[in-house]
């Protein structure tokens, strides 16, 4: 989190599921925050619940493990 708000990318890809937090919990703090960075998240974790909560905070897609390089 502290290195996306250093850095400042144009681009995260964001897994949800992380050793120490959700992808979605990040995302609310980005939201807060006001990180102008966008956020893809890619997960194998495809419940249509989850991925409605990534949309609704923010990120710009949610691409679902495995992929194929059309749909990325």
């Amino acid at each position: 989190i502290d290195l996306a708000f250093e850095l400042q990318p144009d681009i995260i890809t964001l897994d949800n599921i992380l050793p120490d937090m959700i992808g979605t919990d990040i995302l609310k703090v980005y939201q807060q925050e006001g990180l102008k960075s966008k956020v893809i998240m890619i997960s194998a974790v495809g419940q249509e619940s989850v991925v409605n909560d990534g949309l609704s905070l923010g990120a710009k897609a949610y691409i679902i493990k495995p992929f194929t390089s059309e749909q990325l």
